[in-house]
């Protein structure tokens, strides 16, 4: 290559040596959330510059790697997290479920309920005596505010 860039006549178009402009057109590309693992993969094993596909496959070397040192780690950690760190941050239980804290222990059974009775005449005469007793306090206060 000559000191303006143009590749030479005897190198092949994929081996070029790559300009900052092509250096910043990737990096752009790299930084569009939906289309940066997409074309990760597509430069990394399509066809196109050299310099580019082996910069992309080191990328995902790397990337596994991590993955593979990451997914022991965050077990790890996880299991020896004391439970009342896993309580505060709720971890270890869904989003949805309440903590079971004050929950009785035995099971509800509808058949033990006590039984009441729901006759008519019986709320009539519930609804009566609550009436009566109020109307009885009201005197009272009435004369006590004169």
């Amino acid at each position: 290559m000559d000191q303006n860039n143009t590749p030479h006549p005897n190198v092949p178009n994929d081996t070029a040596v790559m300009t900052v402009k092509d250096w910043l057109i990737t990096l752009l590309i790299l930084a569009i959330p939906i289309v940066n693992p997409i074309m990760i993969f597509v430069w990394a094993f399509g066809d196109g510059n050299k310099n580019r596909k082996h910069l992309m496959q080191a990328y995902l070397w790397i990337a596994l790697v991590c993955l593979i040192i990451m997914i022991p780690l965050v077990f790890f950690i996880m299991k020896n997290l004391p439970a009342e760190a896993m309580q505060q941050y709720n971890l270890g239980q869904p989003a949805y479920e309440a903590p079971m804290n004050n929950m009785p222990s035995e099971k509800f059974d509808a058949n033990n309920l006590p039984e009441q009775d729901s006759s008519a005449d019986n709320m009539l005469e519930q609804e009566s005596e609550a009436a009566s007793e109020v109307s009885e306090e009201v005197p009272e206060n009435a004369e006590s505010a004169q």
